[in-house]
């Protein structure tokens, strides 16, 4: 199929290469991964670089960060995973992607305000370094996924509770399967800066300690992420229809 070629952040590359080498067992469940600057020799890349590859993973589930005491798999997978049969039972409906989102709309908004309230100083660098990895992504026409995911994760981890941070990782993993296992072509929404603004704006609240306006800021971002995906959705099922 003829159409655009999409340009691929090194980051992403790292991310996707290291991932594959965990679904390989070249790194096995516990193993301690190689640190920033090491990686960052093997690929030959900036330690920022690696970085942001790391936080997708991390996002994801793949990988955990221990303070002071390096980065290590988390969690292995199979072809018969705990993700598939979720998938499966999903992947036939049509409204399956629009029932995930509304589980981020609900779960989300009162993340943000308990990561308001909770989230440290330290807290505060990783979400800004998130946002800024995203700012990079629209800047070079790349893909925004995974420092999106990245940005949503490091809020999690900023309301400082272990089970909001297992259901986010969880969730955002079977919200990528559904995409990529359904029968219709997620595009890209349109208006990058204004999902920047309104990563921007979540951002000014945490750090404010603003809780209700940090949970305001993130209800506008995914109700207008939901309208997005909705009419993609729509325009795929009339196009089909329509052909």
């Amino acid at each position: 199929m003829l159409g655009k070629i999409e340009r691929v952040k090194l980051s992403e590359e790292i991310f996707q290469r290291l991932k594959d080498m965990i679904k390989n067992g070249q790194f096995g469940y516990g193993d301690k991964l190689p640190g920033e600057k090491r990686l960052a020799e093997i690929f030959g890349v900036s330690r920022t670089t690696v970085r942001e590859a790391l936080a997708g993973l991390e996002a994801e589930g793949w990988i955990i960060t221990k303070q002071g005491g390096g980065t290590y798999v988390r969690r292995l997978h199979s072809a018969a995973g705990p993700i598939e049969p979720l998938t499966s039972l999903l992947g036939g409906k049509n409204v399956a992607i629009l029932e995930l989102m509304e589980v981020r709309k609900i779960l989300e908004c009162e993340v943000a305000m308990l990561a308001a309230l909770r989230a440290t100083p330290e807290d505060i660098i990783e979400i800004k370094a998130a946002y800024r990895n995203m700012v990079e992504a629209v800047a070079q026409g790349a893909d925004t996924t995974i420092s999106d995911f990245a940005f949503h994760y490091a809020v999690a981890k900023a309301a400082k509770n272990n089970t909001i941070i297992s259901i986010i990782s969880y969730l955002y993993e079977l919200y990528a399967e559904v995409v990529k296992n359904g029968k219709y072509h997620k595009s890209k929404p349109a208006g990058y800066k204004l999902i920047l603004t309104e990563h921007e704006k979540i951002v000014k609240a945490i750090e404010q300690r603003k809780c209700h306006a940090a949970h305001r800021a993130m209800e506008i971002h995914l109700d207008r992420a939901h309208r997005i995906l909705e009419e993609v959705l729509v325009e795929y099922y009339n196009s089909n229809l329509n052909p």
